[in-house]
């Protein structure tokens, strides 16, 4: 929720210290009080939905290709038949 947010934003912000900043920010994955919070038309995060292309970018694909091609993490087969043939 949008008030949620900002409450763990507005305590890794004005946190004691630095640890325990980095403590909540690690806990919360928020870094701090964003500036566009300040604007009443967005709520924090539901205005800011997943990205799905910048989720592919992130090693996503490159490690699907991997594992498909076996070479992922020196990971065997297993009982699933994932792995896709050479020529593929």
């Amino acid at each position: 929720m949008h008030e949620e947010f900002l409450e763990q934003a507005h305590e890794v912000q004005f946190a004691t210290n630095t640890a325990d900043s980095e403590c909540h920010a690690k806990e919360c994955r928020i870094k701090g009080i964003p500036l566009l919070s300040h604007l009443s038309s967005l709520f924090f995060p539901t205005s800011f939905p997943l990205d799905f292309i910048h989720l592919m970018i992130e090693n996503v694909i490159k490690n699907l290709v991997l594992l498909w091609t076996g070479k992922f993490k020196d990971l065997d087969e297993g009982l699933g038949a994932y792995k896709l043939a050479p020529e593929v």
